[in-house]
């Protein structure tokens, strides 16, 4: 953007939070299908309220679970950025870095098959799942570390109302335990 006095001139000015705001409105955000989402989650701009903001930082995430959706996410999403920030006389950087890659496992993998057979011990129903989330499972397999994420059986999380039933938290103690005393066994 370009700063000028908010009270006395805010003809000079361009407001970054505006052309923020508008590039934000026009893009895609949440689910946008089944194997992938987009967010924003972070927003830093201003520095005062008698000044036309001159900068504004927006930082998001896309995951997908397909990497072609995924590059066709950021393309538009970025070419839609661009577009408006010219349109509103801004100027504009992207940066971006994929912060961990996804994996997925064979059922018939030992080390699954482990697990598998740990979770039938502990008399739990297993649910497998593809996910979009992200855990150090993602950065061990990266590294050729073979990790599997077990579910805590946490609810609503990452909300003010997140929870565990302590029913949950004992079984996946003891799953835990199972899983440890399968390795040290084999």
């Amino acid at each position: 953007g370009r700063a000028a006095h908010a009270g006395i001139e805010p003809e000079k000015g361009t407001n970054s939070i505006i052309a923020a705001a508008r590039i934000m409105s026009a893009i895609t955000d949440g689910r946008v299908n089944s194997d992938t989402t987009a967010n924003v989650g972070v927003i830093r701009g201003g520095s005062a309220t008698n000044i036309v903001p001159v900068e504004t930082v927006v930082d998001g995430e896309f995951r997908s679970l397909t990497p072609s959706a995924l590059e066709k996410l950021m393309e538009t999403t970025f070419n839609t950025a661009r577009d408006i920030a010219r349109k509103n006389r801004v100027k504009l950087a992207i940066k971006h870095e994929l912060m961990y890659g996804g994996y997925s496992f064979d059922p018939q993998e030992p080390f699954v098959e482990l697990i598998s057979n740990a979770i039938d011990r502990c008399q739990i129903a297993p649910v497998y799942v593809k996910s979009g989330g992200g855990s150090d499972a993602n950065i061990f397999n990266q590294h050729g570390i073979m990790a599997i994420p077990i579910s805590t059986g946490m609810q609503k999380p990452h909300t003010a109302e997140e929870y565990i039933h302590t029913d949950d938290l004992l079984k996946g103690s003891l799953l835990i335990l199972e899983v440890l005393a399968s390795l040290a066994q084999g």
